[in-house]
């Protein structure tokens, strides 16, 4: 059984987030009154790491070049021990968590629409489950025995990001990993034995699309990985907002009052972290 605890993360205190931020917050924690709020900064983290996992694993967390990769290793270690939904922090929620996550299963994950990866920027664990603890330890393996990368978003993605956690699901789940899951295979993993006896489910498909469509909204999802991964939409880079208004991509339309707070958002962290 999953708990209802809803976690997120940035390097910031809490109070010190700009307005448009806490409003994105609010919207979990209005839709959701149910469950509980925990929201974690920088320091916090660290010392949570160092209570829980020891002096090994800060050290781990703290090699990282990029404030990204602690925030990725952060949720593991959280959820692993506490278990709960973590989403990141630059969302919207729409509707309650309850109606997409059932408490039949210890661990819910959904496709990226973008690619065939599962994403990580939302996704929801009871304690102790054997896919973060294999998530775990690749980043240790990877630690202990680095690989070199010329790329940053491959340094990032295979040290905690995407490609380590899709890596950690497919082992448990006993899948070749140079397979994905694209919209014709999630069903077959979700009826896999493996699946089974983990109580893991993956919306994929049509599914995936109702639950990015209707349950939340990633606002600012980092397109150019030239700046710090989750802190990108900090920088110059284009808000997902800008990016659907240049190419017409949009399911609707957007609104012009989140659009504008977005821009302004990005004015303020700028100036803020100058």
């Amino acid at each position: 059984m999953i708990p209802k605890i809803i976690w997120q993360t940035h390097e910031w205190e809490y109070k010190d987030l700009p307005t448009d931020i806490k409003q994105y917050v609010e919207s979990w924690q209005k839709i959701n009154p149910e469950w509980e709020y925990r929201y974690v900064s920088k320091s916090e983290r660290e010392k949570f790491i160092l209570e829980s996992f020891g002096s090994e694993w800060l050290k781990i967390y703290n090699s990282y070049k990029f404030n990204v990769m602690k925030a990725d290793l952060w949720r593991y270690l959280t959820i692993f021990i506490n278990g709960g939904v973590y989403v990141d922090i630059d969302t919207i929620c729409y509707e309650k968590l309850d109606n997409w996550f059932s408490q039949e299963y210890d661990f819910i994950v959904s496709t990226d629409l973008k690619n065939d990866n599962i994403c990580q920027f939302i996704f929801a664990a009871n304690k102790n489950t054997k896919i973060i603890e294999c998530v775990l330890d690749l980043i240790k393996e990877e630690y202990i025995n680095p690989k070199k990368y010329t790329k940053k978003y491959e340094y990032i993605a295979n040290n905690t990001g995407y490609a380590v956690w899709n890596k950690a699901i497919k082992k448990v789940l006993e899948i070749d990993n140079k397979l994905n899951f694209s919209r014709f295979r999630y069903e077959k993993y979700n009826n896999s034995i493996q699946a089974k006896q983990n109580n893991f489910y993956c919306y994929g498909g049509k599914e995936a699309e109702l639950m990015h469509k209707k349950l939340l909204e990633h606002l600012h999802g980092s397109i150019n990985w030239e700046y710090d991964g989750h802190e990108a939409w900090q920088k110059k880079e284009w808000s997902t907002y800008e990016w659907k208004l240049k190419y017409n991509c949009w399911s609707g339309q957007p609104s012009i009052t989140l659009y504008i707070r977005s821009f302004w958002s990005r004015v303020y962290w700028n100036y803020s972290s100058s």
